[in-house]
């Protein structure tokens, strides 16, 4: 994994872009699932229910976070490149919710 200091970065910006929209993620279904048998190491029970993405479905709604294989298929999905977006578009959604009890407080 690489640094996250901003002496290792360029181009620093607020602005994400149409590529790392925040509001893609409301596109994005979670998925209740198991593993196939052998699909999994021995040490991981694959008859437990998990919960998660589909690296297909990734890939038609937040493209910018899809793993792709040797044939360019979606194969997994980045949670390093998942979570700024989640904290943004959290970040967002608060200061709607504190606008809106702010109006609700100044009409009561």
């Amino acid at each position: 994994a690489s640094g996250s200091k901003k002496e290792y970065k360029e181009g620093i910006s607020t602005d994400l872009g149409t590529e790392f929209d925040p509001h893609q993620l409301l596109n994005v279904s979670v998925y209740k699932f198991r593993y196939k048998d052998k699909y999994l190491y021995r040490a991981i029970k694959p008859h437990n229910n998990e919960i998660g993405f589909l690296a297909e479905d990734i890939a038609v709604n937040y493209p910018a976070i899809c793993v792709y294989d040797d044939d360019g298929d979606p194969e997994n999905w980045s949670s390093r490149l998942i979570i700024p977006p989640m904290v943004a578009l959290i970040q967002e959604l608060y200061q709607r919710i504190e606008i809106l009890e702010n109006k609700l407080e100044a009409t009561a």
